[in-house]
């Protein structure tokens, strides 16, 4: 059984929601699409010349379904900056966001923590 998740507020627009899970940081896909922009397009695009169009993951040399990963989440604070984006194909990919659920799990419990004892 899936656990009851807190309402957060949208990132974009701030209005409250109920996230599919620990890691959406949006409302939607509009303010998800908005947030990204032409920022992150431009920031991708030199992310995939910088790593020469290549998975930066050792021993694999895919060079198509290639997906920009953000090495510090959206979620944590995380922005679209060339250092902070690498090279995945989409097999790496997954694998690094299946990690990010047990880091979000443990970011929303430090947060809670951090708050509760900072009430008392």
């Amino acid at each position: 059984m899936r656990p009851v998740l807190q309402n957060r507020k949208c990132r974009k627009c701030g209005h409250d929601f109920t996230p599919v899970s620990k890691i959406h940081a949006f409302c939607s896909d509009a303010c998800r699409k908005a947030i990204r922009g032409g920022d992150y397009r431009k920031a991708r695009a030199k992310a995939l010349f910088r790593d020469r169009y290549i998975c930066t993951e050792a021993r694999c040399s895919a060079v198509s379904n290639l997906e920009c990963h953000h090495k510090t989440p959206l979620f944590m604070g995380g922005d679209h900056s060339l250092d902070n984006l690498q090279t995945l194909c989409h097999k790496h990919h997954r694998e690094k966001h299946k990690s990010y659920r047990e880091v979000a799990v443990q970011y929303e419990y430090r947060k809670r923590s951090e708050v509760y004892y900072s009430a008392a």
